[in-house]
């Protein structure tokens, strides 16, 4: 399985779960800032991961959203050749 680089952020309301979400995520990658962080996951890391943090967070109130960095920095490149144009 190949291994893919992933932005992973965050929102929580409640300060127990946002420390407790923290804490498992650090086993997945390293905090960009304390909501955000970057793991280099295979398919089944990665979903161990969303599994691990659903399982603490209240999901009818909370978020967590994963994008390939790929993905990211496509539409970075996008904005810059948009802006360039203009």
């Amino acid at each position: 399985m190949s291994r893919r680089r992933y932005v992973v952020a965050y929102d929580i309301r409640e300060p127990r779960r946002l420390r407790k979400v923290h804490s498992t995520m650090k086993a997945f990658g390293y905090a960009l800032q304390y909501s955000v962080f970057v793991c280099d996951l295979d398919d089944m890391e990665k979903i161990r991961m969303r599994e691990a943090v659903e399982r603490v967070m209240h999901l009818r109130e909370e978020q967590v959203a994963e994008r390939a960095m790929e993905q990211l920095l496509g539409k970075v490149e996008a904005l810059e050749e948009a802006a360039a144009g203009s």
